[in-house]
């Protein structure tokens, strides 16, 4: 009998930014590392003698977790990856659910019926992951093995282990956390589930909150943006494009939300945004200077003191 941990990767940042995140290579958060230490703890002392991960970065690095105290290579596999989500990559969520809200809700809740161009097919996700799960655990037949892959097509495997088919019986699953952990037997060419999406690892600290608002972003002229939520104004982003470009940095030069739309998760989205922006211009690195809003606001994100404003590494990972 083969024993498989399948775990989703840390915290990234999609997962902060409100942003889908499919086959685009985002990085783990400040929290998605504690997630990462804490993780390594729960596996403290259980047998692990192989481990496999998707090749995105969220997934490779996650896997550090079992394998680095363990001195084991991760095998990559892209058949692991997330559902490939086309158009819908690295756009925010309110985006979605402004111009497509009933796809956006299919895809967390009848993901048979969930389309957008470019994109995978559930029923294909669940082959492919039905396909590389069945080979990992033939081909490390008596083994534990730890498995990183990505909440929708751990999902996917799911509901073909399970023979789920519809909304309804979907509906009666939790999501994955990230960092949640499942546990798979598998024996005489049968899987069978023995623990689901377990996070007991994880303090309240190190679970991600949810916001209730998601924003969208138009902009107004280059680099400046009108940020609503719910179809309301809310608040601006304003990005100095020519200011350091020479040296790799891209500088925010406004940031505000407005009155009553504060504490609500909007303001992380906000420098997602600016992120995409500036990531998509080559900048490797993300500077502001606070205006009204606490260090400590963006020091929790990765911010830190260079000189007289606040600087963050947004250069991408690469594959693993």
């Amino acid at each position: 009998m083969t024993q498989i941990y399948l775990i989703r990767h840390a915290e990234a940042e999609g997962n902060i930014y409100r942003r889908y995140q499919g086959h685009y290579d985002s990085l783990i958060t400040e929290r998605g590392k504690r997630q990462i230490a804490a993780l390594a703890r729960r596996f403290d002392g259980v047998r692990i003698d192989a481990v496999y991960s998707s090749d995105l970065y969220r997934a490779y690095k996650t896997s550090e977790a079992v394998r680095l105290p363990r001195g084991l290579p991760a095998v990559t596999d892209g058949r692991l990856r997330e559902i490939s989500l086309g158009g819908w990559e690295d756009t925010p969520f309110g985006e979605i659910a402004a111009l497509d809200p009933g796809m956006a809700y299919n895809l967390d809740n009848d993901p048979w019926r969930w389309s957008a161009p470019g994109a995978e097919t559930y029923a294909a996700a669940r082959s492919r992951m039905l396909e590389v799960m069945r080979e990992i655990a033939e081909r490390r037949a008596g083994e534990n093995v730890a498995v990183f892959s990505h909440g929708l097509a751990m999902t996917a495997f799911l509901c073909a282990v399970l023979k789920i088919r519809d909304a309804e019986a979907l509906s009666g699953l939790r999501g994955h956390m990230n960092t949640a952990v499942s546990v798979f037997e598998y024996d005489s060419g049968a899987f069978k589930l023995r623990t689901y999406s377990d996070y007991s690892h994880l303090t309240e600290d190190l679970k991600q909150r949810k916001p209730g608002l998601h924003a969208r972003f138009a902009e107004t002229s280059p680099g400046e943006y009108d940020v609503t939520a719910d179809g309301v104004k809310c608040g601006e982003l304003s990005l100095d494009l020519d200011s350091g470009a020479s040296g790799g940095a891209g500088m925010i030069s406004r940031l505000a939300l407005y009155e009553g739309f504060r504490g609500k998760g909007l303001g992380v989205q906000l420098l997602g945004q600016a992120v995409s922006v500036y990531r998509g211009l080559g900048r490797n690195r993300l500077r502001l200077v606070p205006d009204g809003v606490s260090d400590g606001f963006f020091e929790k994100l990765g911010f830190v003191r260079s000189g007289g404003a606040l600087e963050m590494d947004i250069g991408r990972r690469g594959d693993a």
